[in-house]
């Protein structure tokens, strides 16, 4: 961890003091390494770190200050109060007031949300990527004389605006689907068409075992036979078809600089055993961690997971957020707490337990990028790990196996609805 002190000749003399080795590969004509962006320049931190990140910076197309934090050489509360010393300012780390007025989530998507009327500042800023580039541009300037407001980190700006929205939060994730459009949602059940014609079919089919038993008796037995062939006959279609499915031909992988930002959403609940697990297995994906973005979604009540996950002091590109007490408890409410907060332009959905292939995001990203802007959606290949442990385990490794090698494929090939995992699904367009 990197912490904030020393004088000004102490800071600037371990800016300069780079080691060769150490230094971006860019110089210039009089062999000195190129300037720190401002970005970070203003960080009492070792010159090699932060030009590093610098490096970092260009060679995954994300500014510098993203990158930085996304290493984790310095934490976040570091490096935003360094810029409040920087730009003369106050700075909050902590509990203050937001005005009722401010707007969840679009405050916390430009950084900065109103406080409560009063004596103090009026604004609370977490600028961050090109909003901190025009602030140190202002400051530069010297327009920020009299600026009314104080600096603070966007996971503190996040918690705060959504602990002052917390009822619309709640309401949102229970009812916003079915308010936006009830035929996508299951709040309201059987729709009245849907009704009568389950009631008429059983006054029928009653009618038929009453008047003629033996009739009603072989229409319900073929009934029931017709919808097994059926069955039959869909997986026997679905894995000619993926036979002759088309292999993917090799592309060179794409520059991380091509790359776009990709949000994780995990809901976790009663976890904290795994959360450790969960962690080394979120860090070992290979993609540009500046542009990583992943939620972690925990119950209100559930205290035991969010002490196991601040325990584990988290890089910034981690956020826990608190899902609000409400009904009904389920993955897909914690994943519309999400939603709102998501910065990425692909998102992916993992469970606690997955431990997704280092290599997943990459392709899914690449697969998005290369695919019709109709492709909404991909779904990842699941299997079970711990198939020595039981004969059931060995019956749901051969159950995962035939879905996701066989049938997916088939069924993909003969351009048929395809049924989600539950996991490892890569959704485009959320934001």
């Amino acid at each position: 961890m990197i912490v904030p002190g020393g004088s000004e000749n102490a800071i600037q003399a371990a800016r300069t003091a780079v080691p060769a080795a150490a230094s971006p590969p860019m110089r210039r004509s009089d062999d000195r390494p190129p300037p720190l962006p401002g970005e970070i320049a203003f960080l009492p931190a070792p010159a090699a770190v932060l030009a590093k990140a610098a490096q970092q910076a260009r060679d995954q197309a994300v500014s510098p200050d993203a990158a930085l934090l996304a290493s984790g050489a310095v934490d976040e509360p570091v490096f935003y109060r360094s810029l409040a010393v920087h730009l003369g300012v106050g700075y909050v780390d902590g509990p203050i007031e937001i005005d009722p007025a401010a707007r969840y989530p679009e405050s916390i998507h430009l950084g900065f949300a109103p406080l409560a009327p009063g004596r103090g500042p009026r604004w609370l800023v977490a600028p961050r990527e090109g909003d901190l580039t025009d602030l140190l541009g202002l400051a530069r300037r010297g327009e920020l004389d009299g600026a009314d407001f104080v600096i603070t980190t966007p996971a503190n700006l996040s918690r705060l605006v959504r602990a002052a929205s917390i009822d619309a939060i709640a309401w949102e994730a229970s009812f916003a689907l079915a308010n936006f459009d009830p035929d996508f949602s299951a709040r309201s059940g059987p729709s009245p068409q849907q009704r009568r014609l389950a009631m008429a079919s059983l006054w029928i089919l009653s009618l038929a075992i009453v008047l003629t038993p033996g009739v009603g008796a072989s229409f319900m037995s073929l009934s029931v036979n017709a919808l097994f062939l059926a069955a039959i006959f869909l997986r026997l279609f679905a894995g000619a078809a993926s036979m002759g499915s088309v292999k993917q031909t090799f592309r060179a992988p794409l520059e991380d600089r091509r790359l776009p930002r990709y949000s994780i959403v995990v809901a976790l609940h009663r976890e904290a055993r795994i959360v450790r697990q969960l962690a080394a297995a979120l860090d070992d994906i290979d993609y540009p961690r500046g542009k990583l973005d992943i939620k972690l979604v925990i119950e209100a009540d559930d205290s035991l997971t969010r002490q196991a996950l601040e325990s584990l002091r988290l890089p910034p590109i981690y956020e826990i957020v608190i899902a609000p007490p409400g009904w009904p408890r389920t993955k897909p409410r914690a994943l519309n707490v999400a939603l709102p907060l998501l910065r990425g332009e692909f998102v992916a959905v993992f469970d606690a337990e997955d431990t997704p292939a280092p290599t997943q995001l990459r392709e899914a990203a690449e697969r998005f990028l290369r695919a019709p802007k109709r492709v909404a959606c991909l779904q990842a290949r699941l299997s079970i790990d711990n198939v020595e442990d039981s004969w059931l385990t060995r019956l749901f490794s051969i159950e995962y196996a035939i879905l996701f090698d066989v049938l997916h494929q088939g069924l993909a090939g003969l351009r048929l609805p395809l049924p989600l995992g539950g996991s490892s699904n890569h959704f485009r367009g959320i934001m």
